[in-house]
């Protein structure tokens, strides 16, 4: 009988404090109002991450729920004022263990830790890159860093596999339902 491969240990998450100001209550009511909160999970990674069409995100990750990424479209800030300290209330959390931006083009996934609000140091990356890896099942493919006048960012992209590569028969059927909110 062979042993089960064990998973390999999730480093620490940063437990990270908003550096600036509080959100504006009518962006977080925005968000709530109109649901424009989504969701990364392992089943939507199975799916090809068909909850987050191309584009540009903010995106964060809470402490009641540190495997799941919560997303909003980063046009939201521009046109509602909505930062990462909104996305984190309207969740209704101030446990933040992760956040920046995503950017999604076809099978190409760059995940990154611009926060100015938040301000993750390199170290937090450790635990994302550790999420995509082993909970979502993601190869990294190219990592860079740049310095900015108050810390590192740091960008990680990943190539999306197709849905039938990773989860088998009948997900194609699956993935041409559309794009549903998690």
């Amino acid at each position: 009988m062979s042993a089960k491969p064990q998973m390999p240990k999730m480093p620490k998450p940063c437990d990270l404090v908003n550096t600036k100001k509080p959100p504006k209550p009518e962006a977080v009511e925005y968000l709530k109002k109109n649901n424009a909160v989504k969701g990364l999970t392992k089943a939507s990674a199975k799916r090809g991450f068909n909850t987050m069409p191309d584009g540009k995100y903010l995106y964060l990750v809470a402490g009641k729920n540190p495997e799941t990424i919560r997303f909003v479209d980063a046009k939201l800030e521009k046109e509602q004022g909505v930062k990462h300290p909104s996305l984190a209330e309207a969740i209704g959390t101030r446990d933040v263990l992760m956040a920046g931006e995503i950017v999604r083009n076809g099978n190409t996934f760059k995940i990154n830790n611009s926060s100015g609000h938040y301000k993750p140091a390199p170290n937090c990356n450790k635990y994302l890159l550790w999420l995509m890896k082993n909970h979502y099942g993601l190869t990294l493919k190219k990592a860079s860093k740049r310095e900015l006048k108050d810390r590192v960012k740091e960008e990680f992209i990943y190539e999306i596999p197709s849905p039938s590569a990773t989860s088998g028969a009948g997900s194609a059927s699956a993935s041409k339902r559309g794009v549903k909110p998690e």
